[in-house]
């Protein structure tokens, strides 16, 4: 079945470039830990004033956590309140409030139209 398919046809050059098997060597050297992988940064990290990072990839700032500080204070001491975080607090809850009290503002009216009339 197999020589049906490929009809045993001479290989006339590689399936791939010489570039393309030297990558896939030095992959498959990396996977094998022969090789360690290097990522190398080619911008200047000695700048002054500059804060660097104990992690490279730490979690990046959510907007979405409820339990932190409603402030923040800048580098030169000014307040912050307007923040992102602060508008997923306050629209979120608000949002299903809204559909409720409108949803139940015909219910509301009915029963004060029985009641009264």
């Amino acid at each position: 079945m197999q020589s049906d398919i490929y009809q045993n046809l001479p290989k006339i050059a590689p399936s791939f470039s010489t570039v393309d098997e030297k990558q896939e060597q030095v992959v498959k050297m990396i996977k094998n830990y022969e090789v360690a992988p290097q990522l190398k940064a080619r911008i200047n990290m000695n700048i002054p004033g500059l804060r660097k990072k104990k992690i490279a990839f730490a979690e990046k700032p959510n907007n979405r956590i409820w339990f932190h500080s409603f402030t923040s204070y800048e580098r030169n001491g000014v307040l912050n309140f307007g923040l992102s975080r602060n508008w997923t607090r306050i629209v979120f809850p608000m949002v299903p409030l809204f559909f409720l009290v409108y949803f139940m503002q015909p219910i509301v009216h009915g029963v004060v139209y029985i009641q009264q009339y």
